[in-house]
């Protein structure tokens, strides 16, 4: 199967440069779907047909934000950051469902790109 996400300009450059190959979403509906061999389309909200392509290779659901973090290495899912940094950073991407929701991680190999 196929999805498709959009990104800001700063993290389609980190996926693009192999610094950054870990999603994280909200577990809803969407997200839910998506299995381990699964495509991801991620579209530049900044650039008008600029996308990256990728190919799902791990796929985890955490109960929340810490429960992600105790998990995952943050430099693969945004380089520079501390934990604090990211967590702030999901809460103004996804709003406080952010630190009530249960989390989703995407582990890929980029395949495409424009």
């Amino acid at each position: 199967m196929e999805y498709t996400y959009n990104i800001y300009d700063d993290i389609y450059s980190l996926m693009l440069s192999g610094k950054k190959n870990v999603e994280v979403r909200l577990l809803n509906e969407k997200s839910e779907k998506i299995l381990v061999g699964d495509f991801i389309t991620f579209n530049n909200l900044s650039c008008e047909g600029r996308y990256i392509k990728v190919k799902v290779t791990s796929k985890n659901i955490y109960n929340d934000v810490d429960e992600m973090l105790l998990d995952n290495d943050i430099e693969k899912i945004f380089p520079g950051s501390s934990k604090e940094e990211l967590t702030k950073l999901l809460v103004q991407i996804f709003g406080e469902a952010a630190k009530k929701s249960k989390i989703v991680t995407f582990s890929f190999v980029v395949i495409d790109t424009n």
